[in-house]
């Protein structure tokens, strides 16, 4: 009888450490994914943030070039009204 209970405590340890050796991959995997994810997230953020750089630098050009009159270089970005 002890012999028995002994032989399926033992099958049921090697069951359960199976299943957990599944979740410990399985979380690796999640956390893996997980990080791709957020460094892809953060290299579109930085593209996006360099495109609004540069697109303000535009702007800023635009605006200067409109408040600048032609032949007087030295009103270039001096405030109106």
């Amino acid at each position: 009888m002890t012999a028995t209970f002994t032989m399926l405590n033992l099958f049921i340890a090697v069951i359960v450490d199976a299943m957990q050796s599944q979740a410990t991959a399985a979380q690796a995997k999640q956390k893996h994914d997980l990080e791709e994810f957020a460094e892809e997230k953060e290299r579109l953020l930085h593209e996006e943030i360099e495109g609004l750089r540069r697109d303000i630098g535009e702007l800023k050009k635009m605006v200067a070039a409109q408040y600048q009159p032609a032949g007087d270089p030295g009103t270039a970005g001096k405030k109106i009204g």
